[in-house]
């Protein structure tokens, strides 16, 4: 598409076909002395492109420079660069650069050209008082702000200043980028379903993604960010990375952000670059629009110091009421997370228990899985890290005694983080999260067992000042088994049903039967079988009926025979969220007084998918020990 307005008389250039064709990305730009009037003298170079592929002519395509801004808009910027130039555009995942071939050095921005594009109906400059609220707010979110100096005015972290600067700069080259779409970006909330269309071509060429935080990705924050303001009122803010850098776990710092308060003082945060994060993900403009409409209309809740129970002293966990109720959830959820992170995520050479050895196990698997940090935060893989967050601070907390505890304050180091404190005179916090990062920052291989050799350290020296008999107090947590749960009528029940339905399934064997007789061996047998019913569409993970009861009272006594335990069946809808519910299971108590289960039922899914006896007999002498 060519886009003649973009930049007026840009003139041709001599571009490789597997840029034109989308076989190959823009990566190498040079100028050389222009060969006629029409040509800029640019040749445009792709990724793929071999000296062989380059020598033949045929391979070469002129076309106006303008309709290669179309294909990659990052070559707008280039577009007066001195003959002689030699340039590469290089994407290593935290945005796209130019960088100088022969120095290597990137770019700076503000050496790009900026096409002189018309503005807007709506005229944009510095924030004027008449389009938002006179209080400024340069100061960290929810908080008072800093006291004025003798002059009345308030200091001003420079990050901010410069964030300002640079904002009606982003504005404009987002103008350009829109080209000829440029007048429907007025920075109303209208024109946020033209900047979504925008935002969605770039994420889908690679421009921008959830992890950048280049000059691409920062227009699009400031747009954003702007049109909120003038819908709602408020300031820019921007807190320092100085004392927390972003991997300190604040989203706020290091990030610009904007802030209203209502009347009462309480603060209303918008983080544009998580909206912009939302749409490259949900691909709509609803969600954005949505997200800048409660900004400038939802009454603010101001967050209220709680008092909690897991901490001492005057500390206290700043949360609203929803806060408090998502970390509560989030704690009931603790005993079926963890043990889907211990059957399901980690590999099966992995040992769990919660002892020094896992901790060890778990931090090489995490290095060995990621060669460094970045690759961890592209992975997203939310399933382990939520397990690895509940399992790493339980073992911690299984030798040092203490509880889960999470603090939204943005001032707060690891806000919005579940952290764990010890139980000791000085409960500092400690983040699982942040650990995770550490543990491939470092690469040493040893930054979790350190942690549990001090805590134990600590625990042997109270136990030789206190009592011999001393151990630590765990604090009251939901999903903490310290005894076997009662027998319910429906665990009752199904306890009855177990011996018809093992009986049951060694006559659906057949001449196999005789083999099903409840022994570890016997596993063999049993996978084949499940997988002869699977393939048979008789037996699927989801279902239910009474073959699938057969196989879960199969296996669940078999683990019984191998170790002392009870079953314990939870009433409730066995397809709601907790899988503990409504389902069978079989659990024990460790000798260090952990409550160990396994969910037979999960075994179906192990084979539907693995089709090998392996995931039973992990299961069962995971269980036995």
């Amino acid at each position: 598409m060519a886009v003649p307005e973009l930049i007026p008389d840009s003139g041709a250039c001599l571009v490789s076909k597997n840029v034109v064709s989308g076989a190959g990305r823009v990566r190498w730009m040079v100028r050389e002395n222009s060969q006629a009037p029409a040509d800029n003298g640019w040749r445009i170079f792709s990724h793929v492109d071999t000296s062989d592929y380059l020598a033949d002519a045929s391979n070469l395509q002129i076309l106006p420079f303008n309709d290669i801004c179309a294909i990659e808009p990052a070559l707008i910027g280039i577009y007066d660069f001195p003959v002689g130039s030699d340039l590469q555009l290089v994407d290593e995942g935290a945005g796209i650069k130019i960088v100088d071939t022969a120095s290597g050095r990137e770019i700076p921005p503000e050496s790009f050209y900026v096409p002189d594009v018309p503005a807007p109906t709506t005229s944009f400059g510095v924030p004027r008082d008449a389009e938002r609220e006179p209080e400024r707010a340069n100061s960290h979110a929810g908080q008072a702000a800093p006291p004025r100096d003798a002059t009345g005015a308030r200091p001003t972290p420079q990050a901010l200043v410069e964030w300002e600067e640079r904002v009606p700069e982003l504005i404009a080259a987002l103008w350009a980028r829109a080209g000829k779409h440029a007048d429907l970006l007025d920075l109303s909330v209208g024109s946020l379903a033209t900047v979504a269309h925008l935002a969605v071509e770039d994420a889908d060429r690679g421009y921008i993604r959830p992890v950048d935080h280049g000059t691409a990705k920062a227009a699009y924050v400031a747009y954003v960010g702007e049109v909120a303001l003038r819908a709602g009122g408020g300031d820019w803010v921007f807190m320092s990375v100085e004392d927390r850098p972003l991997d300190q776990g604040n989203s706020l710092v290091g990030r610009p952000f904007i802030e209203r308060r209502d009347e009462t003082g309480a603060a209303r945060v918008m983080l544009p670059e998580r909206a912009v994060d939302a749409l490259v993900v949900s691909r709509s403009a609803d969600e954005l629009v949505e997200i800048v409409r409660r900004y400038a209309s939802e009454r603010v809740d101001a967050p209220t110091p709680v008092a909690d129970p897991r901490l001492t002293g005057a500390d206290k966990a700043h949360v609203t009421p929803e806060q408090a109720e998502q970390f509560q959830d989030w704690l009931e959820a603790m005993h079926p997370r963890l043990a889907r992170f211990e059957d399901f995520i980690t590999p099966r050479e992995w040992t769990g228990g919660y002892t020094r050895e896992s901790l060890a196990g778990l931090e090489q698997y995490v290095l060995d899985m990621w060669p460094d940090h970045q690759s961890f935060v592209d992975a997203a893989d939310l399933d382990f890290t939520d397990g690895a967050v509940r399992y790493i601070g339980e073992t911690f907390l299984r030798v040092a005694g203490g509880g889960w505890s999470v603090d939204h304050n943005p001032t707060f180091i690891y806000s919005g983080r579940p952290v764990v404190r010890f139980d000791r005179e000085n409960r500092t916090p400690v983040s699982p999260f942040h650990l995770l990062s550490t543990v491939l920052n470092r690469r040493s291989g040893n930054v979790l067992t350190s942690i549990w050799d001090g805590q134990s350290r600590q625990v042997a020296e109270r136990r030789a000042t206190e009592a011999p008999g001393w151990r630590p107090r765990r604090d009251p947590v939901p999903g903490l088994v310290t005894e076997a749960p009662p027998i319910s009528p429906e665990a009752a029940a199904w306890i009855a049903r177990v011996p018809g339905l093992v009986r049951d399934l060694q006559s659906w064997a057949g001449d196999r039967g005789p083999m099903l007789d409840l022994s570890r061996a016997s596993l063999s047998t049993l996978a084949a079988l499940a997988v002869d019913d699977i393939d048979a569409g008789l037996l699927h993970w989801q279902g239910s009926g009474p073959l699938k009861d057969a196989y879960v009272a199969y296996l669940g006594e078999v683990a019984l025979r191998a170790s002392e335990g009870t079953w314990v069946l939870h009433p409730g809808d066995a397809h709601g969220n907790n899988p503990y519910v409504g389902r069978p299971f079989v659990g024990r108590f460790t000798e260090a007084g952990d409550y160990f289960t396994i969910l037979p039922a999960s075994a179906i899914y192990q084979i539907e998918t693995q089709r090998s006896p392996g995931p039973l007999f992990d299961m069962v002498d995971a269980f036995a020990r």
